[in-house]
């Protein structure tokens, strides 16, 4: 893929998830929808999926999850805490995705890996930066029944919707590649046969 169209698609997708970021608690508690850090957890993976089956460099998830986390600064009441907990999932699925995704080796169950692995491994600093480093109040009074319920208890519901949205963002990713691929090499053939 053209560095040009790269860049358009992380700028696309970033903004996707930082728009989500923005709008999407208010829209889904509107919707009469509980768990919101779920859903927007399983809308970043799919995302973070999609731009990974475009493009699979290292990096390229980390600068999704700041551009995230950097237009979710630009909005009202923003919380640092809430900052690092979005770039950290970018930061972290490039961490898998680097590492359990080689060329050539496209297996679903390792790209169900990527997400899950993501989803625990980001709550889990999240809950660990809020206590110990940042020392929120809100984290600290609710002890550890508040931790275990944020990375096991609605992060398991978000592992689980990665163990099917991470595949999917990836194959959906991998679709629209060969597409532009196929649509490129038409177009270079068509000359010739006229």
């Amino acid at each position: 893929m053209k560095p040009k169209k790269i860049i358009i698609w992380i700028l696309v997708l970033g903004s996707a998830w930082g728009l989500a970021e923005l709008f999407g608690k208010e829209l889904l508690i509107g919707l009469g929808l509980k768990g919101t850090s779920v859903w927007l957890a399983a809308w970043a993976i799919l995302l973070l999926a999609i731009a990974r089956g475009l493009w699979n460099k290292a990096g390229s998830s980390s600068l999704i999850g700041l551009m995230a986390a950097a237009l979710k600064f630009g909005g009202p009441s923003t919380s640092y805490c809430h900052l690092l907990g979005i770039a950290s999932i970018g930061i972290f699925f490039d961490l898998f995705a680097s590492s359990l995704l080689f060329q050539g080796r496209s297996q679903t169950w390792r790209r169900a890996l990527v997400g899950v692995l993501t989803v625990y491994a980001a709550r889990t600093f999240f809950v660990l930066y809020s206590v110990y480093i940042s020392q929120s109040w809100r984290w600290i009074e609710g002890g550890s029944d508040m931790a275990f319920r944020h990375v096991l208890g609605s992060g398991s519901w978000a592992a689980l919707a990665a163990l099917v949205l991470a595949p999917l963002g990836f194959l959906i990713g991998e679709r629209v590649t060969a597409m532009g691929t196929s649509t490129l090499t038409d177009r270079q053939k068509a000359p010739s046969e006229i």
